[in-house]
């Protein structure tokens, strides 16, 4: 592990050259001059000494374009999704506020004294 040398192809530091000191799922750690720097998996890449056989920038530019481009991606699925539960909430709201509506329609008028006498009255007749 001492001899290899990995170069940050993204990030702050890119372009920076160092070693591999640590390691996570998703983080490495490396040893560039007097400082440690740590930054993702995906923004390093093993360097060569011969720059013909390191993978040209224009491979990890693109590389990055796509990650954005699927990353935009699923942005957009959720947004959908998003607006779909919004619009159906919103039809769910207006139902429920139609039925409470009629609910209040339906609803009896208080009858007063004089018509329930009355009606009393037909009945004993």
């Amino acid at each position: 592990m001492a001899g290899a040398r990995y170069k940050i192809i993204d990030g702050v530091h890119r372009g920076k050259v160092g070693h591999k000191i640590g390691e996570t799922e998703k983080f490495v750690k490396i040893q560039v001059d007097d400082q440690e720097i740590r930054c993702k998996k995906e923004f390093i890449r093993e360097y060569l000494e011969n720059p013909c056989l390191e993978i040209p920038s224009s491979e990890a530019d693109l590389q990055m374009v796509l990650f954005d481009e699927i990353e935009k991606s699923k942005q957009r699925e959720i947004s959908k999704m998003i607006e779909g539960q919004n619009r159906e909430y919103e039809e769910s709201l207006k139902i429920d506020k139609q039925r409470i509506d009629d609910a209040r329609e339906r609803e009896f008028e208080e009858v007063s004294i004089e018509e329930m006498r009355r009606v009393r009255l037909l009945r004993f007749q």
